[in-house]
């Protein structure tokens, strides 16, 4: 989470980010799923945002960072509304993609195997339902499951109780 706030505050993109520090893409983006990563990409990413490399270990957070430049102290931490926007984002941003798939696709679809098709016609109201569900869901205008389940997953996923 640490990497995408300081990408996004640098206004990069994640294939600009992966020029920068000579990583793959792919690196980045499993980086900020939260996958552990190397030693060498963690000091290719610190060296890139000119942070200590404790920064980027999440599990030590917040972090105060001294840039070595100018000696002053930088605060580089997210915040639980941070990481709530965060995520609301990339929700958002999963929609419009899901959104801009069917833009492109249906048309497609629809050429190939011809509108008089009813096969074409439940595809695509299939495909916009789901959409117009990803979108209920993306906004938050539906809820489908509940924070007492989401801690369950997270907990699972930690191997741990989370802390209060």
């Amino acid at each position: 989470m640490i990497v995408r706030k300081l990408r996004l505050a640098n206004g990069w993109s994640q294939e600009q980010l992966a020029t920068l520090t000579g990583l793959n893409t792919r690196t980045i983006q499993r980086i900020e799923r939260g996958h552990t990563s190397s030693l060498e990409s963690k000091r290719a990413l610190a060296s890139v945002f000119e942070i200590g490399i404790e920064t980027l270990d999440e599990s030590q957070t917040p972090i105060s960072d001294t840039k070595e430049s100018d000696m002053t102290t930088t605060h580089t931490t997210i915040d639980s509304d941070e990481k709530l926007a965060i995520q609301y984002a990339k929700s958002i941003n999963e929609f419009y993609t899901h959104l801009l798939f069917f833009i492109i696709f249906t048309p497609i679809i629809m050429i190939s195997k011809g509108v008089s098709d009813p096969q074409v016609w439940m595809i695509c109201g299939g495909w916009t339902l789901g959409i117009m569900f990803h979108g209920l869901v993306a906004y938050e205008k539906i809820t489908l499951f509940t924070p007492t389940w989401e801690r369950k997953l997270i907990e699972k996923k930690l191997g741990r109780k989370l802390n209060k």
